[in-house]
């Protein structure tokens, strides 16, 4: 008992030493947003909104509900302290290692045994990853599980009783429920039955022979290997869902293969020499060579012939290699998911197997040849120290996510994961050149959907619009068929005033999704500004059926039937639109738009300063409004509201008087409105207390358009003063042409860019 005491003291203080300061560890930009920092359903608490989601969800990948409902206690407890995710991990880490000895010693009976796989399972440097890193407590809390199913089989397997076998597959089933992976757990514990639970040594009653008690033993595991294939189908669906698994044409068997194989090798050596540990490790998907293949194939069949060939006289050794190589098989890349093609993490459960190897393998020693075993047995002190020093070392790249990905960059080559969260980071902390350098790098290494996407998105933040442009295709090129991509692509393209590339844009997001309003609404409004009304109306049609209180899509249809002149049914659309969202200014200002063309000044005032009252940071809102006032020969008041509006854009005049120009000369007739010209036109005069000549020259144009030649001549002829009184000589005669037309009755029209 005195020996069980100072060992646990002993399994307490070394991991907290060697994992001091983890937390201070904030959470990383590497699924911790998913786990906790961006998720509301584990920063709120458990509750019972929470608790029903964790039961139910498959966020992140996978079904994990025991692994959410922790970290929802966590958040609870901790009142969304990040240290305390850390130390929830740490405790548990620590109390694995308790749990692992304990297992140890009451299968082998060998406490010194037991007390060595657990210091080197609690302080090895490829354990920092799942400690250190909040999302992990998935890893954690599954082998905590998974080992209390092991402590409960030792028992069932020596006194076999129902009660003892429902303990074991609850274990299990709980440690599934954190994490899948100790699928092949059944497998294990035949492992376990062959040695050291010797479950393998039968003898009939009757005849005195030996019989295989192995057919016994396999359907005694049928109950486990239906629970582990339930989970297995649960989660190669979730993983599906969540787009994490690689099809065999993205990666070929005979990749997975080499994957596999270079895998176990990687972890063999960063077990024995664990240096340059880093966050991510890229996948590579170049073609191996027939050396590159014959050094792991070469290393584990000799592991494995010797294990098999000293079976006899040290069991351990086959048994430690088999848990290391089965309880890997999830995770060793045959079923490849994500990107990475090793990590840390993967180790936590298995590499249990290599220490129960070697730590058996030093108590043999002390039994057979007591001098060399105790030699041996004093190597592992400063062993398991250095080891605690070098995690100790490893626990501080994980206290911020730029430290993270910098020593990841620093130990890999050609890391595009880390070269895309770094960016990341960096952008966030407005240190744009970095980032930018880093996105690039990062494309450039692994041209994926994701990387243009993100390029794309740090481009747009960067005001770089045409970059970004050309990254959203290069995307599309690798995934043509992404109805979000094409409607923010058509969205940019859109905002860029190039209207007839974003009108094919939107008509890919609708040949992708017909069921998606959104993208036919953007269409609508594409073929709405190419003139072409009757197709908008039909594209808004649609969206309705798809949503029918879409305030935005109703809204659009009220401006596209006044401009058809149809005011009755404008005025119509934009009243459902207010009902649906009564706070939409824009919608209120296209109602005083339909209003002032049916001739309802006083109600159209009343329109816009209800979208001056929603919006008063908006100018071209008091720019209508004054113009409205200036009809009502309220000039006072309308001179207010041009002061107001001129202070939040100064530019409007010379804005409008551009729109104004388009909308009345454009050669094609689908274009021009010469009513909405003529509005923005006469706001453009009246803004100033001198009218430009552009703008009087604009106003001719749309009340020509419009039919008012009286006026548009006038207009004219106070233009080209205007411009005489500039000393814009060339700019009066091109007016005084003009107005040869507006004499003629004739508007004028200009060629279309």
């Amino acid at each position: 008992m005195r020996s069980a005491i100072l060992s646990s003291g002993l399994l307490i203080a070394v991991p907290l030493a060697a994992f001091w300061g983890v937390w201070n560890a904030g959470l990383v930009n590497f699924d911790d947003d998913l786990y906790v920092a961006d998720n509301p359903h584990v920063t709120t608490g458990l509750t019972t909104r929470n608790v029903a989601w964790a039961l139910t969800t498959t966020h992140a990948g996978y079904w994990q509900p025991l692994t959410w409902l922790s970290l929802q206690l966590d958040a609870t407890l901790f009142r969304g302290s990040t240290a305390g995710y850390h130390l929830t991990n740490l405790a548990l880490h620590v109390v694995n290692a308790l749990a692992l000895m304990w297992f140890v010693r009451s299968v082998t009976g060998r406490a010194w045994a037991g007390l060595l796989v657990a210091l080197l399972f609690a302080v090895h440097p490829l354990r920092v990853e799942s400690v250190a890193w909040v999302t992990e407590r998935k890893d954690v809390l599954s082998s905590l599980f998974g080992l209390l199913a092991l402590i409960a089989y030792v028992g069932y397997a020596r006194a076999p009783a129902v009660p003892r076998y429902l303990t074991v597959a609850i274990c299990m089933l709980l440690s599934l429920m954190a994490k899948p992976m100790l699928v092949t757990l059944p497998c294990l514990l035949l492992v376990l039955d062959a040695w050291p639970l010797r479950r393998t040594r039968q003898t009939d009653a009757a005849t005195g022979e030996s019989v295989s008690p192995w057919p016994r033993l396999v359907v005694e595991k049928f109950p486990l290997f239906a629970l582990a294939t339930v989970f297995a189908i649960v989660t190669a669906r979730a993983q599906g869902g969540f787009g994490a698994v690689h099809s065999l044409a993205h990666d070929s068997l005979a990749h997975r293969l080499q994957t596999a194989l270079t895998g176990y090798q990687f972890y063999l050596e960063k077990t024995v020499w664990p240096v340059q540990l880093a966050v991510f490790y890229p996948l590579s998907h170049k073609t191996a060579s027939w050396r590159e293949w014959l050094v792991p194939v070469v290393l584990l069949a000799a592991i494995t012939a010797v294990a098999v060939w000293q079976r006899r006289r040290w069991p351990s050794l086959l048994v430690g290699w088999l848990w290391f190589v089965g309880t890997l098989v999830p995770v060793i890349g045959l079923v490849q998911s994500g990107d990475q093609a090793f990590a840390d993490r993967f180790t936590y459960f298995p590499l249990i197997g290599l220490f129960l190897a070697l730590a058996l393998a030093v108590d043999g020693l002390l039994l057979r040849w007591p001098r060399v075993g105790a030699v041996a047995l004093a190597a592992m002190c400063p062993l398991v120290g250095m080891l605690a020093v070098q995690s100790h070392q490893q626990v501080a790249y994980w206290h911020d996510s730029e430290a993270l990905w910098r020593h990841a960059l620093a130990v890999t080559e050609d890391n595009h994961s880390a070269h895309a969260h770094l960016a990341d980071v960096l952008l966030a902390e407005g240190r744009a050149d970095e980032g930018v350098e880093h996105a690039g790098q990062a494309l450039r290494i692994f041209p994926s959907y994701t990387k243009h996407l993100q390029f794309a998105n740090i481009l747009l933040n960067l005001q770089r619009n045409d970059e970004a442009i050309e990254q959203y295709r290069q995307a599309l090129l690798l995934k043509p068929n992404e109805a979000e991509l094409h409607l923010s692509l058509g969205t940019l393209l859109l905002a860029d005033d190039r209207v007839e590339e974003a009108r094919h844009e939107f008509d890919e997001a609708v040949a992708c999704r017909t069921d998606w309003a959104d993208a036919w609404n953007n269409l609508g409004t594409a073929h709405a500004l190419l003139g072409d009304s009757d197709e908008a109306l039909r594209c808004y049609d649609e969206a309705l059926k798809l949503n029918a209180n879409n305030a935005e899509c109703l809204n659009n249809i009220g401006q596209v039937l006044t401009r058809k002149g149809k005011y009755t049914g404008a005025l119509r659309a934009l009243d459902q639109a207010l009902k649906i969202n009564p706070h939409y200014a824009e919608a209120h200002s296209n109602l005083g738009n339909a209003l002032i063309l049916d001739g309802r000044l006083g109600e159209a005032a009343v329109a816009y300063r209800d979208a001056i009252e929603e919006r008063p940071d908006v100018a071209r809102y008091r720019f209508n409004l004054a113009s409205v006032l200036e009809e009502r020969n309220e000039t006072d008041l309308a001179r207010q509201q041009y002061r107001l509006a001129m202070r939040l854009d100064p530019a409007w005049p010379e804005t409008a008087t551009e729109e104004a120009w388009k909308l009345a000369t454009d050669d094609n007739e689908k274009r021009r409105d010469g009513a909405k010209a003529v509005r923005l036109a006469r706001q453009a005069c009246g803004a100033v207390e001198t009218p430009a000549p552009a703008s009087l020259d604009a106003l001719a144009a749309a009340y020509a358009e419009t039919g008012d030649f009286a006026h548009a001549e006038a207009t004219a002829l106070r233009a080209i003063e205007a411009a005489h009184s500039g000393g814009d000589e060339p700019l009066a005669e091109q007016i005084e042409k003009r107005r040869a037309l507006y004499q003629a009755e004739q508007p004028y029209r200009c060629q279309s860019e």
